[in-house]
């Protein structure tokens, strides 16, 4: 079964205009931390994030968080045959990697104050679509709410369970999603949705 991912790009989402223009997934290192990534050195790229680098709250990166960056890129850098999934406002989207080498640029995160430079890999996917390939058009509110839970994430990227992977792919094939909203929990997350709506 393919890999399915759930992302974000870029602090504040800003390099989303990028990855729709040119279809592709995208993620960044730091312009001190990306020669690390490029030799393959896990050990000096964590040593110079510990030392240089903050977290979207300001916040020294955990030993955790910093190996969590290496592996970031190297994901983005090798995807192929994956979907990825990306929510814009009320708007669902996805895309697959190609196979195509990555691009990597040196650029600027706008997030900053002042802005920092970065090095973007941007990786080549076929063109974003907000629709599934029956045709029917992707909408956050539509879904169910219980997809509301995974299908979206606060972090950078994010795979899918299997199970929940089966329900992506289902969904942006346009197949019948009946067998996951007919679970108990399913059916539970709708009826607490109703009873909220209708407090």
């Amino acid at each position: 079964m393919k890999r399915v991912f759930i992302a974000n790009f870029g602090r504040e989402n800003y390099e989303w205009p990028n990855c729709l223009r040119r279809s592709t997934v995208a993620t960044m290192n730091a312009e001190k931390t990306h020669s690390f990534w490029a030799a393959g050195d896990r050990e000096g790229f964590i040593e110079t994030t510990l030392k240089h680098e903050k977290t979207a709250r300001g916040m020294v990166p955990t030993l955790g968080v910093a190996s969590r960056w290496f592996n970031l890129m190297t994901i983005i850098a090798q995807t192929s045959g994956d979907i990825w999934i990306h929510r814009e406002k009320n708007d669902l989207w996805w895309t697959e990697s190609l196979p195509d080498a990555p691009a990597f640029e040196l650029g600027e995160d706008p997030s900053g104050k002042p802005p920092k430079p970065v090095y973007v890999c941007h990786k080549p996917c076929k063109p974003w679509a907000k629709v599934s390939l029956s045709g029917s058009r992707l909408d956050w509110s539509a879904l169910h709410p219980k997809a509301w839970d995974f299908l979206s994430t606060e972090a950078t990227l994010q795979q899918l369970s299997p199970d929940y992977a089966e329900y992506a792919l289902a969904l942006v094939h346009g197949n019948d999603l009946a067998p996951w909203h007919e679970r108990r929990e399913w059916r539970e997350k709708t009826a607490v949705r109703k009873a909220g709506l209708v407090s």
